[in-house]
């Protein structure tokens, strides 16, 4: 047993047989989240689970809880709600949403695009993250002590593997500021995903 406090999901193993899979190289910016808002689909039924629509009928929602509407709400405008203040919507920062928010946003970009589209699972998301550079000592993590948020601070996090972690900026940063900090390292930009670790919290299905 690790002294160190953790998640229930940051302990023991497992070992998962993972299919084929795409994914984008981005995690969903508030920019394209609010496509999916100003198009008025956000508040129809059918993109959403039961137990979602439930959610947003109670709440009565029409846009992320940390939006802050601007005006009147059929102009769709709106500020950033942050710890500390309202602020001009940071539109490249990734958007912070509910899992049920999440689902529907894909079932609504799958019919937008013709494609299935659906939230990746714990074991894809890992399988990226094992592929990245200078992320892979993560992938062998045996106990907490390995684990580079335990070991290092916010600016070596992102000065020397260009994660957002451990307040190295206070904030949320633009969806692809990791990937554009690893293309000075390599020609290989195509492979590589932006956000594997760190930033924001990430919903897996």
């Amino acid at each position: 047993l690790y002294t160190t406090p953790g998640w229930d999901n940051e302990y023991g193993s497992a070992r998962r047989a993972v299919r084929p899979f795409e994914a984008s190289q981005f995690r969903v910016s508030n920019g394209e989240f609010y496509q999916f808002v100003s198009s008025g689909a956000y508040i129809e039924s059918k993109f959403w689970t039961k137990e979602g629509w439930k959610w947003r009928t109670f709440r009565n929602a029409k846009w992320p809880t940390f939006w802050s509407k601007v005006g009147p709400a059929s102009l769709h405008q709106y500020r950033l709600r942050t710890l500390f203040g309202v602020v001009p919507m940071p539109w490249s920062w990734p958007a912070e949403v509910n899992a049920h928010e999440a689902r529907a946003f894909c079932n609504w970009r799958a019919e937008r695009d013709g494609k299935p589209l659906r939230i990746a699972t714990e074991a894809e998301h890992l399988r990226i993250r094992q592929t990245q550079p200078n992320l892979t000592q993560s992938s062998s993590i045996s106990s907490a002590a390995d684990d580079p948020v335990m070991r290092f601070s916010g600016a070596e996090l992102s000065s020397n593997m260009h994660i957002n972690a451990n307040l190295a900026y206070g904030t949320p940063a633009p969806v692809d500021t990791q990937l554009q900090s690893r293309v000075s390292e390599t020609s290989e930009a195509k492979l590589h995903f932006g956000d594997t670790m760190g930033n924001v919290w990430e919903w897996c299905d």
